[in-house]
């Protein structure tokens, strides 16, 4: 819910969500700070695999991703 309310849209999921000037003043002030976090190595990006195949090579991956669910109890990506 709270993405909507980020962005100031109120949300509404069995209960209502309203809209949250505090909500968003939270995730602006975040978001100045990102690029810094980012170049500063504090934050980084999920790892990317590239795999061959394009789209068409998706599903024979899912064999990689049951292996590792196997190997450690539960899936890892």
């Amino acid at each position: 819910a709270f993405i909507y309310t980020y962005l100031g849209r109120e949300f509404s999921f069995g209960e209502v969500f309203p809209l949250s000037k505090e909500d968003r003043d939270h995730v602006a002030a975040f978001l100045t700070k990102v690029p810094e976090l980012v170049k500063s190595g504090a934050i980084k990006p999920n790892r990317v695999k590239l795999w061959e195949g394009g789209l068409d090579g998706i599903e024979g991956r899912f064999g990689v991703y049951e292996r590792r669910k196997t190997q450690y109890g539960e899936t890892c990506l």
